[in-house]
């Protein structure tokens, strides 16, 4: 199927496959998928089902027929519907070129048949309540071990008691699973291969238990996702379910949602290959850019920073918000376009991508902001008509805004132009892959009940604007990066070139809250092979408390490479990794990561390695994972049949005979190399 345009559908004998990159979900006389395959391996322990309790009694549903309806150029369609002696199911769902499925569900009461109407054949009339109608998808236990949810979700399980906020989205699934509340999304992944659902609105559905909208539960041989479209009769059928004389005429409820497996796609044995720098994100600079970069960056040197790029081998530079004189604005001020130009030619000259920051904000200053004022805006918690938003020199406040908005067309069609005129290589993106909520009326977020506005989500406008920017930028052969502390939305995963994180848990070690690497949040988020993306960490530094090397520390266990944000000695640090990895065969090598068994011999459980290994030569990444730890340790190496090894960041021979003997403080590395014998 790779020689085939995705997605690719087969229809034989009422089983319908539906193919996209490495996935393929099957319907064998099921309105939803029966299997789903990842990169071979079955995620589904028995098919995504329907659960209906009606007037005290389970509904039963004959086998679906599953029709076939509708291809277009990126996307292909099938319905399909079920039937139980009171209802009837009908499922719309379409699938899209990168895997992302979008599901209608219409729930209603069979009515009668022509003959029944004619008097030709009886009718028999019945109540049509509904005690609870429930989605199950059941996930097999030994494809999936982690959970991804969006940040600040709240919700109760047997989590740690001090779990923090800042890390309790995305971990280990706890034993017996977990409940939610309502959410944009859940996704369950393992290390390889990942399955999710997602939702923009929870119009219509019948919630008993705020607290228990999404659950999580766990049996023998699966975690069961289970979404509680109705805990009880729709609000809109009400008493008239229970007269027996229109409760067949009843409208029907519609439901929609959305599921996805990962990866999107294959992780290329050299994931890291940007050399990239990036300005002003945590280590601020008092200078405008172009005056930074045009003078000396280091204390005792009269280098300046254009040329300290060029020579540390630099070949992309981020540049963060204060580029822009107006928070994101597709408008320029005359002197911000005349810096990007300058900075811009003094890269190109040096062989030196340039990529900037646009962020989910605008800007009080924008001329958009005094065209359209509100409706931009996204409103999270509507009826107190908040939105999050910071200062920003010269004067104005950036405010959160809605993709699903005015701004989506703004934006995507402003930054495409600004890409194009002064010839950048990309755009970076800061927190708008998440789906946040947003209950702004004024531009169709948001819906009332009992005269509340409650809050949709805004995935919709997620997904056009990083699906449009990124077929665009990569027709230039540039890059889309995403930044969004945790928060990614799974209909937007697959139009991103890499995923930047780390802010998040790094806060909580500079601020002592904790002190241990969180390893199922790490494994679970940063190897990127599970979700098909690759991961840069940002590694910040807070010296003395917390270090770039501390931070690198943890990156480099799993497979993800730093990327720095402070021009002095982080910057030289980073340089010396570049060369090490780039000088080392990663497309011929396996990756030994610390979770998995291997033959590297630690004597001390506080030191993990993960190393890359070929049948020539091995590079191990050896780290202490907490901040406490102080002490000597010995790694042997010698089942791997290396002998003489080498601390590649500073050409020191530390062993000749495979077992080195090193003393580690709190989150420190070792790189160390070696040649089989």
């Amino acid at each position: 199927m790779e020689e085939m345009k995705f997605p690719y559908l087969e229809e034989k004998e009422n089983v319908v496959r539906v193919y996209s990159y490495g996935r393929t979900y099957t319907y064998d006389g099921t309105v939803l998928p029966s299997s789903v395959l990842s990169q071979g391996q079955e995620l589904l322990a028995g098919p995504m089902t329907f659960s209906l309790k009606s007037n005290g009694e389970e509904m039963v549903f004959t086998p679906a027929t599953v029709l076939p309806t509708t291809y277009q150029e990126d996307s292909c369609t099938l319905v399909a519907t079920t039937e139980s002696s009171l209802f009837y199911i009908n499922t719309c769902i379409t699938t899209e070129e990168d895997g992302c499925t979008f599901a209608n569900v219409s729930l209603m009461p069979r009515g009668f048949t022509v003959r029944q109407i004619f008097g030709l054949e009886p009718k028999e009339y019945r109540e049509r309540t509904v005690e609870h109608f429930y989605l199950d998808i059941p996930v097999r236990k030994d494809a999936v071990q982690f959970y991804h949810v969006p940040p600040d979700t709240k919700l109760t399980g047997d989590f740690p008691a001090n779990m923090p906020r800042e890390l309790s989205f995305c971990d280990f699934i706890p034993k017996g699973g977990f409940q939610s509340e309502f959410a944009a999304q859940v996704l369950l992944c393992g290390e390889k291969v990942g399955l999710g659902a997602f939702f923009t609105t929870n119009e219509g559905w019948n919630i008993a238990d705020e607290k228990r909208v999404i659950e999580v539960i766990e049996t023998e041989n699966a975690y069961v996702i289970r979404i509680h479209f109705l805990d009880g009769t729709p609000e809109s059928w009400g008493e008239s379910c229970k007269d027996v004389e229109i409760a067949d005429r009843l409208v029907p409820v519609t439901f929609k949602f959305g599921f996805m497996a990962t990866p999107v796609r294959e992780l290329p044995k050299r994931p890291f290959t940007e050399r990239s720098f990036h300005v002003d994100c945590f280590k601020k600079i008092a200078t405008n850019y172009e005056e930074f970069f045009a003078g000396p960056v280091v204390e005792g040197s009269e280098e300046i920073g254009f040329d300290r790029l060029q020579r540390l081998g630099v070949k992309t530079l981020y540049i963060h918000e204060k580029w822009n004189d107006m928070q994101n604005s597709p408008i320029l001020t005359d002197r911000t376009a005349k810096r990007l130009r300058y900075i811009v030619s003094e890269c190109h000259k040096r062989g030196i991508k340039v990529v900037p920051y646009f962020g989910f904000e605008v800007s009080s200053l924008s001329p958009y902001f005094a065209q359209y004022g509100r409706k931009l805006l996204a409103y999270p918690k509507p009826d107190e008509e908040v939105t999050g938003s910071w200062n920003r020199w010269p004067a104005q406040r950036a405010l959160r805004i809605c993709q699903n908005g005015p701004w989506g067309e703004i934006f995507r069609e402003g930054v495409k132009k600004i890409v194009e005129e002064y010839d950048l290589d990309g755009i970076y993106i800061d927190s708008m892959l998440g789906a946040f909520p947003c209950g702004n009326l004024e531009h169709g977020c948001g819906y009332v009940h009992n005269g509340k506005i409650v809050p949709t989500f805004s995935s919709p406008g997620v997904r056009k604007t990083v699906k449009e920017l990124y077929h665009f930028v990569k027709a230039r052969g540039g890059v889309l990066n995403c930044h969004g502390y945790g928060s990614m939305t799974l209909p937007g995963i697959n139009y991103c070139t890499a995923f930047w994180e780390g802010e998040n848990f790094q806060n909580l070690l500079m601020h002592g809250t904790i002190r241990e690497m969180p390893e199922g949040h790490l494994r679970a988020l940063y190897t990127g092979v599970n979700l098909g993306i690759p991961v840069y960490s940002l590694c910040y530094s807070e010296p003395p408390v917390w270090t770039y090397s501390n931070a690198i520390s943890m990156a480099l266990l799993h497979n993800s490479m730093p990327k720095p944000v402070d021009i002095s000695e982080p910057l030289e640090e980073t340089s010396k990794l570049w060369d090490i990895f780039d000088a080392f065969p990663l497309e011929e090598a396996q990756w030994r990561p610390y979770f998995h068994d291997h033959d590297v011999k630690i004597s001390d459980s506080g030191i993990k390695v993960s190393y890359y290994e070929t049948d020539r030569e091995v590079l191990a990444v050896c780290s202490s994972v907490s901040m406490d730890f102080a002490g000597d340790v010995t790694l042997d190496f010698t089942a791997l049949g290396v002998g003489s090894l080498e601390n590649k960041m500073t050409g020191e021979t530390v062993c000749d005979n495979g077992k080195a003997e090193l003393k580690f403080g709190g989150f420190q590395y070792y790189l160390l190399y070696g040649k089989k014998q």
